[in-house]
């Protein structure tokens, strides 16, 4: 029996526009950036905008709009946006016959254009946040591996934050007036003492100003006699004093704080502490009986 023959009439050209990841925020600086795990990120709801919340929305700019052609397909630890057109009567998504030209196959240049949303966890493990995505388009290949598109950090809650055996640092963040300081941003820099230099730790306050940070990734200092030396780490926050209670905010727009010493009534850009490896520290500022106190420096 012969094999059957078909005749190709019309190619089907589907080019994807830009490819966005997910990518932890908490936890150590690396030079490579970690994707949320693929099992984390199918608990996230994922919410297109128009623009930018903090916008008035009599003042917007087209430029500044999530396009209305605009359509995504959710993966494990990323999302691919599509669009219809590129630039004018180019398409990304088009049907060729057999007469077309196989230059008909070649992705056009997009304009690039700017995306917003917010996202937040079914299961709490990871804040809620907004995004704002900036010169999007012309993603070459989601495919290719050297081409990794943008990327947007998530933020452990302190439900989500798991403390190993090395420990860890947790308090609530509190503004000098009162108000919790909502999705603040806590960096701590570690002096390692096995080698030189410093590594850096992330983690964000949730809604109501506690935060917990886990150290990893760093081994139990060597006894010196009975007793094994501390860390020395210094601590700095970012925050936004706007986003205190918010449902939503955008940690791109946060700006330094100051927070209150643990044992005298200065305010610093950061302050110095001893953690000693194995424990779970609760910092509280000098005068405060429960609360890290932060400021504006504005």
């Amino acid at each position: 029996m012969s094999a059957a023959k078909f005749n190709v009439y019309e190619t089907q050209v589907k080019h994807a526009s830009d490819l966005v990841h997910w990518v932890e925020g908490s936890g150590p600086e690396l030079e490579a950036s970690r994707p949320i795990a693929g099992g984390l990120s199918e608990n996230l709801d994922i919410n297109l905008i128009d623009a930018p919340l903090k916008l008035d929305e009599q003042v917007v700019l087209p430029a500044e709009r999530t396009p209305s052609d605009l359509s995504v397909t959710h993966k494990s630890g990323a999302m691919i946006l599509w669009r219809l057109s590129a630039s004018g009567d180019l398409k990304l998504r088009r049907v060729l016959d057999k007469s077309d030209s196989a230059d008909g196959l070649i992705r056009p240049l997009e304009d690039t254009y700017s995306v917003s949303g917010v996202i937040s966890d079914r299961l709490r493990q990871f804040n809620p946040r907004e995004f704002n995505l900036l010169d999007v388009g012309n993603f070459i290949d989601v495919a290719d591996p050297t081409a990794t598109g943008h990327e947007v950090k998530l933020y452990r809650s302190p439900l989500g934050t798991q403390v190993g055996s090395l420990g860890g640092l947790q308090g609530r963040l509190q503004w000098d007036t009162g108000e919790p300081a909502s999705w603040a941003i806590i960096t701590c820099q570690v002096t390692l003492r096995h080698t030189t230099g410093t590594r850096s730790y992330h983690a964000q306050a949730d809604i109501n100003g506690d935060f917990c940070l886990a150290f990893a990734a760093l081994p139990f200092p060597k006894k010196e006699g009975d007793s094994r030396p501390p860390y020395v780490c210094t601590m700095t926050v970012t925050a936004l004093k706007t986003a205190s209670g918010s449902d939503w905010h955008q940690p791109d727009d946060f700006i330094s704080g100051e927070l209150k010493s643990l044992d005298t009534d200065e305010f610093n850009p950061g302050i110095d502490l001893n953690f000693q490896a194995g424990t779970l520290q609760r910092l509280v500022s000098s005068g405060s009986d429960a609360f890290l106190i932060i400021r504006n420096t504005a």
